[in-house]
């Protein structure tokens, strides 16, 4: 059992050690979050903002959301003390689980067909029903921060091309908030 624990833990670690990556600028997530929703221009469209400023999180995670009716695109940004905690947390967190459990689904993975920016990411359909995909998730990390970006609409389906070019606007915004160092 001891041997097995320790394997495991090598693994983890060398995986973790592997995709750690550089870390980048340093700010907070409500400021990084912010410029995040302003560079996707989400405003601009058929989207209206939640709220004015960020809600930042007793942790000092922060979000940003917008609606249309009962539909609602979200993003939230979490700051770690390093690329290595960021790497593992993405590496061993699952946040498909809580919502999958909610609306009793199974997640499917999805190619969301972005490639700009991230160190890793992963996207997926969250709640599946007969005319489509009503939740999405994508996560992504960028050296010591991961973005949660999620659409919710419980009577209307949205395409993964749809979903895909909010994921790419707010990759293309965070990464140039954040370039590599």
């Amino acid at each position: 059992m001891l041997t097995c624990v320790v394997v495991l833990v090598g693994i983890i670690g060398g995986c973790v050690y592997q995709t750690g990556g550089s870390a980048r600028e340093t700010m907070a997530a409500a400021e990084l979050v912010e410029a995040v929703a302003v560079g996707s221009h989400m405003s601009s469209g058929r989207w209206r903002r939640s709220s004015p400023e960020p809600v930042v999180f007793a942790g000092g995670d922060a979000r940003v959301s917008w609606e249309d009716g009962d539909d609602s695109v979200s993003i939230e940004v979490a700051r770690f003390s390093s690329a290595y905690a960021a790497a593992g947390t993405f590496l061993l967190g699952d946040p498909t689980a809580a919502a999958a459990e909610d609306f009793e689904s199974s997640p499917r993975s999805a190619d969301l067909g972005v490639r700009a920016g991230a160190d890793e990411q992963e996207g997926w359909c969250v709640v599946e029903r007969g005319d489509g995909c009503h939740y999405w998730m994508y996560r992504a990390r960028f050296g010591q921060y991961l973005l949660l970006a999620t659409r919710f609409a419980p009577g209307r389906a949205m395409a993964q091309a749809e979903f895909a070019g909010y994921v790419d606007q707010f990759v293309h915004a965070m990464d140039a908030t954040l370039p590599r160092g």
